[in-house]
């Protein structure tokens, strides 16, 4: 019996509840290196990641941090040309990715790993109709005929919201709103009824209407069919509604990761607390500039041997300078941090070597 009394529109496979069982998706030591006309980049670098069905993971940081390198590298999107080294172990439900052949991605990818790119418009083919590029996966996985596979994608679009789907169907994207070409994406990355979902930056250049319906389509769509989601973002409010937990990526390495709550309303690494000061609010002072980060990521060619961020850091130490800090559980709170010299929580006194204090007051994110 299914308890939450939704099917799959394509597969009739019925949504299963959480169960609270372990890890469908499970990073250890996961690391990327690229080819660059400058030598290797450090894209990733050591990502430890623990995903279970029924949550969504936020992954965040600027541009640059190794957010989609990390899951494009999983699906085997990266060209191999480019791709100098891959290392640890990613596991996806027992199926180790990081060794997995081109052959074998391709019966995960759309099947059991859907991915909603960042900008539909050079996502999707503007010659084809959008009922035949939802059709594609449906008929190289589940192996349905035209007839029920362009039925299919009919409902698919339906499901995802899209009215009059019927007609839709057959329009090409172009001919839609940025809004209704995100959905088909949706649908595309649906339709196979995957365990894992990635959104890349799902939202871009969407209005604050459309993001709002765009991610409780997400949100509901998860619930339904009991998929993991892994959501890429640079909005921190969105983060805070709709998400579980938080991995803060900097220079392709793990800076903060927990429950989302606790690590926006308490950062113990000084980047996390800088990407919230960054953050514009509704309720800030008329006229202040947007605090921003000093400096500049560092070259992932030419990696310091301390903290990455220690150029950037406020609290910077000597030894910041020359050992890099592990990502470790941060006393004082439920979640890991990479840093020698955390932010202090709030209400405790500064620790008065620590370079110059951070202001304890944490901005309001700002909400869709």
């Amino acid at each position: 019996m299914n308890p939450l009394g939704t099917t799959n529109p394509t597969t009739g496979k019925p949504a299963s509840s959480a169960d609270g069982h372990g890890s469908l998706l499970r990073l250890r030591g996961y690391s990327v290196h690229l080819h660059s006309p400058r030598g290797i980049v450090a894209a990733v670098d050591g990502v430890d990641v623990d995903l279970a069905r029924g949550r969504t993971l936020a992954v965040v940081g600027e541009s640059g941090s190794g957010k989609s390198v990390l899951c494009r590298s999983l699906l085997g999107l990266l060209p191999a040309a480019a791709v100098a080294h891959r290392g640890g172990t990613a596991h996806f439900d027992g199926i180790d990715l990081a060794v997995t052949g081109e052959a074998a991605l391709r019966d995960i990818r759309g099947r059991r790993i859907g991915m909603v790119f960042q900008d539909p418009m050079t996502a999707l083919n503007p010659v084809l109709p959008v009922w035949r590029q939802i059709a594609l996966p449906l008929r190289r996985h589940l192996r349905l005929d035209r007839r029920a596979a362009k039925r299919a994608a009919v409902e698919l679009l339906d499901s995802v919201g899209i009215p009059d789907p019927a007609r839709r169907a057959d329009q090409y994207p172009v001919q839609m709103s940025g809004g209704m070409r995100q959905r088909v994406m949706i649908a595309i990355a649906l339709g196979c009824d995957p365990d894992l979902l990635i959104a890349d930056e799902p939202t871009t250049a969407l209005d604050v209407t459309v993001q709002a319906q765009i991610l409780g389509l997400l949100d509901r769509l998860r619930a339904e069919r009991d998929m993991a989601v892994i959501l890429i973002s640079h909005d921190l409010g969105v983060v805070a509604d709709h998400s579980d937990d938080v991995m803060v990526m900097y220079a392709g390495r793990q800076a903060e990761r927990g429950a989302t709550r606790g690590v926006l309303a308490g950062p113990r690494m000084p980047y996390t607390r800088a990407l919230l000061d960054a953050a514009p609010t509704l309720h800030g002072e008329r006229g202040r500039r947007l605090a921003a980060i000093g400096g500049q990521p560092p070259d992932l060619t030419r990696l310091p041997d301390g903290c990455a961020f220690a150029a950037r850091c406020p609290r910077v130490q000597d030894r910041c300078r020359t050992q890099a800090p592990p990502l470790a559980p941060v006393p004082g709170s439920a979640h890991d941090g990479a840093c020698w010299n955390p932010v202090p929580v709030p209400g405790s006194a500064d620790l008065p070597e620590g370079g110059a204090p951070i202001p304890q007051e944490t901005q309001e994110t700002s909400r869709a």
